[in-house]
Formats: C-alpha cells, sequence, structure tokens
C-alpha cells in the first residue's frame, strides 16, 4: 500500500511539472492576446456583440416557428450568420490563415510573439511562481478570485513587458505565504490531488483559448482583414455592416412572427 508521504511526493512533483506547463501556457496566451489587443477591441465591439444579437433573435425566432407547428427548426445546427461562414474551419484552411497572418511579412510593430523580446528563464521562472499562487481560476472564494483577477493582469503585463524586476518582486511577496504543510494526513492528499485536478483542467482551458487565438475563428477573421487590408478595405467594416443588415432583418421576422401567435 503506497503511503500517504509517497502519494504526497508523488502528487508535489506532478503539480511541480503542472505549474511548469501552467505558466508556459498562460504566457503564450499573454503574449497572444497583447500582439491581437486592438484587433480584438474592434472585433468585440463592432462584430462579436451582433452576431450574438442575431444568434440571440434567431433563437427566439426557432422557438415562435416551433410554437407556430413548424417541427422543422427543432433540429440542430448553426445560426445563419455572416460571421459563421468566414470563421467556418473548412472556408480557409488553418495552414493557409496561418501562413497569412502569423508568418507572412509584418510590420514593425508587433503583430506576432516572435516580435517581442525573447522571455530569460529567470523572468519565467518569475512569472511561473507568479501565476501558481494567483491564476484566479484557482482562487477558493469570489473576492480572492476577484483581487487575483487584477493582479493576473499586472503580471500578464510584466511578462509582456519583459520586466523582470516587478515579477521577480512579486514572486518575493507571495513566497512569504507558504503554503507547506505542518503535517501529512488524508486531508493534506486531497488537496494537492485536487489541485493537480485544477490544475490540469485550466491548462486544458487555455491551452484552448491559445490554438483559438492561432488557428481558430478569430485567427480566420483576422486573415481576411489582414488580405483586405492590402487591397485597402476595412474587412470588420463590411462584416458589421452585414451582420447589422442581417439582424434587421431577423428582427422584421421576429416581429411578424409574434403577431402571429
Amino acid at each position: 500500500m503506497v503511503s500517504l508521504q509517497e502519494q504526497m511526493s508523488t502528487l508535489s512533483k506532478q503539480i511541480a511539472r503542472l505549474e511548469d506547463r501552467l505558466a508556459e501556457v498562460c504566457g503564450d496566451v499573454a503574449e497572444l492576446e497583447s500582439v491581437l489587443a486592438p484587433f480584438l477591441a474592434r472585433y468585440q465591439k463592432e462584430v462579436l456583440r451582433y452576431h450574438q444579437e442575431l444568434v440571440r433573435v434567431q433563437r427566439e425566432i426557432a422557438d415562435m416557428r416551433i410554437a407556430l407547428g413548424d417541427r422543422a427548426t427543432a433540429g440542430p445546427g448553426l445560426a445563419e450568420s455572416p460571421l459563421n461562414r468566414f470563421a467556418n474551419e473548412d472556408y480557409v484552411p488553418v495552414q493557409e490563415q496561418y501562413e497569412r497572418v502569423w508568418k507572412g511579412k509584418r510590420p514593425p510593430k508587433p503583430t506576432d510573439p516572435r516580435d517581442l523580446p525573447p522571455a530569460s528563464p529567470a523572468l519565467k521562472e518569475a512569472y511561473k511562481q507568479v501565476v501558481a499562487k494567483i491564476h484566479p481560476a484557482l482562487a477558493k472564494t469570489t473576492s480572492e478570485q476577484k483581487r487575483n483577477k487584477e493582479l493576473m493582469e499586472k503580471a500578464n503585463q510584466a511578462y509582456v513587458r519583459r520586466d523582470e524586476v516587478t515579477l521577480r518582486a512579486t514572486a518575493q511577496a507571495l513566497s512569504r505565504q507558504s503554503n507547506l504543510p505542518a503535517i501529512v494526513d488524508e486531508k493534506v492528499v486531497k488537496e494537492l490531488r485536487d489541485r493537480a485536478y485544477m490544475l490540469e483542467q485550466l491548462i486544458f482551458k487555455l491551452e484552448g483559448e491559445s490554438f483559438e487565438l492561432q488557428h481558430g475563428a478569430v485567427a480566420k477573421i483576422r486573415a481576411f482583414a489582414e488580405q483586405a487590408e492590402t487591397q485597402g478595405r476595412d474587412f470588420l467594416l463590411e462584416l458589421k455592416a452585414e451582420l447589422q443588415a442581417t439582424l434587421k432583418e431577423a428582427q422584421r421576422e421576429r416581429v411578424r412572427l409574434k403577431s402571429l401567435l
């Protein structure tokens, strides 16, 4: 039978590996969000908000059609949004859009994480120590999560700036808050096992975010925007206009169906 000490040792090593991976993925996402910030701000404000409203209205329309006896609308399916046409995985092959956006000719300003100065081992280690203690998803209470969210944003900014001094100072301040248990018992082992599970789930989620920013819908829309820019066009503005027109049409259909209920 494996002793509690052996279980704790195994779990501690597993957690150390997971914390290394967590810091790596967090750093990747922070860098991607930093270089994509101007695009993401426009995308969310000018495109995503209209897409989300269109999806909501189309769901209401589907519900009303079902109430009117149209059972064909009960089946699953994507919302009929212009955004889906461009974000569809098969519309622009992943490798093609990756080549367009991340490996093509880039302007002097950072538009690719590789344009940033490389992170030193010391900076990575300090960032790992900070992330392992303050990532909001690992918080135990709502108030702690809120506080950690603000700290995490500052840590990410320092990491992207390659501000080793700030991260080391933060890591040193957090290191004074020791989490080492005084004794080893079933409760401690369970807490370690729970932490390992939480780390695994968080890493999986962040890996998904990283993939989305590099290869998913956001990256595909950015690829179209980059291509349109070379032709003197504003793709996001064009997509916004198309979404607004589709939304108005859906809103008129919603009003018509309401009159029939």
